[in-house]
């Protein structure tokens, strides 16, 4: 019994550790000449993002709304810009984080429905003349 016990305890370690998965892309910004330009503020938000047929923060093969990202975490950046009346925003981060709770929706859901959480970083800039 004791030992079932201790097997039990080690499988949910590791099921926890092992539940965890993340996909980072940061630095997106390409330019060959820079203008002239004054940090306006930095922004940090997190983002609930729902995938159909497919897997939260890593690969899909068959993920139907594998754009489903791309929309809200424009719109995120988008909104940082005009709540510090930026021009732009630089040093983009987005993180994509599927825990324990997101991986154990998408294993009840056979992966039908797969959510996630993504966190948007930056910094607001504005041109100057």
């Amino acid at each position: 019994m004791k030992n079932l016990k201790i097997g039990a305890l080690l499988l949910l370690v590791v099921l926890i550790m092992a539940s965890c998965t993340t996909a980072s892309f940061s630095g997106l910004q390409m330019s060959k000449e820079m203008p002239s330009f004054e940090v306006v503020g930095d922004f940090n938000e997190t983002i609930w993002v729902s995938e159909f047929l497919g897997t939260p923060g890593g690969a899909n093969l068959f993920n139907i709304s594998a754009g489903s990202m791309d929309g809200p975490v424009y719109d995120a950046i988008q909104r940082q810009i005009t709540k510090k009346a930026g021009d732009a925003a630089i040093d983009i981060s987005i993180r994509e984080e599927a825990g324990l709770v997101e991986m154990l929706i998408t294993g009840i859901t056979a992966g039908i429905y797969s959510p996630c959480t993504v966190k948007v970083s930056g910094t607001v800039i504005k041109y100057v003349n």
